[in-house]
């Protein structure tokens, strides 16, 4: 989206994925918001999360400001629990949307379609401002692309 015409960031209720206490808000100080749509069963999902850390951690040294946040989508928030307490590898922690009804008319809100598949990667200004949107898996190639989505001006 060209600045000042992508949606506003607006997120459907969360919780924590692990405990299934009330979420953290998402929200940024200074700088780009990252949410990674995912659920435990997409392997495509499973299989980018090193990368995105990795890439989040980079651009940051390269001092890119980035507030980073996993997004559940997953329907059984037991078996979301049990995966979250046996992980070892990104995502350490993640916000899960119980509602999954919730899921759909908030990514039409969004601009995509109401299945899409995940992965989905939005990148928002500081203002929370939705700048661009990538569904499908996150591969190595693309990391010159989101660096300089990235290195220009999250306002």
């Amino acid at each position: 989206f060209a600045p000042g015409k992508g949606p506003k960031l607006r997120l459907p209720a969360t919780v924590d994925a692990a405990t299934g206490r009330e979420g953290i808000p998402v929200k940024s100080g200074a700088g780009w918001i990252w949410l990674n749509l995912w659920a435990t069963w997409c392997g495509p999902c499973l299989r980018e999360m090193p990368l995105v850390v990795k890439w989040r951690d980079v651009y940051e040294r390269d001092g890119i400001a980035v507030s980073q946040y996993f997004i559940s989508i997953d329907e059984d928030a037991d078996n979301l629990k049990e995966f979250m307490a046996d992980r070892s590898a990104p995502p350490l922690s993640s916000l899960h949307i119980p509602d999954e009804a919730a899921v759909q008319p908030w990514l039409v809100s969004l601009g995509l379609k109401a299945d899409s598949s995940i992965p989905i990667n939005i990148f928002a200004t500081e203002n929370q401002e939705v700048r661009c949107i990538r569904t499908g898996e996150i591969l190595d190639g693309h990391f010159p692309t989101l660096k300089a989505l990235l290195a220009s001006s999250p306002r």
